[in-house]
């Protein structure tokens, strides 16, 4: 499923202490993870995504059904491999 990723402006006023959010707007459509251990806090929590510094997103989506699921490899000891 398709969603969208949304940004709020925020305006601080400082004087009178308060924050006042404008209108959201759609940044761009995403297929982020849902489900289980995705909710916010508690112990199985996972970030769904993060926002670097100057803007750039990484995100944890789901694969598109039609694409081809690729194994993994995984050595483990592998310093061991290193002395022969």
């Amino acid at each position: 499923m398709w969603r969208r990723m949304m940004a709020t402006p925020i305006a601080v006023a400082s004087e009178a202490n308060t924050l006042s959010p404008g209108s959201p707007v759609a940044l761009f459509s995403s297929r982020l993870v849902t489900g289980g251990n995705t909710g916010i806090g508690g112990y199985a929590s996972k970030a769904e995504y993060a926002v670097t510094r100057d803007g750039r997103f990484l995100m944890n989506v789901t694969p598109e059904e039609s694409a081809a699921v690729s194994p993994i490899t995984i050595i483990q000891n592998w310093t061991t491999l290193l002395k022969k």
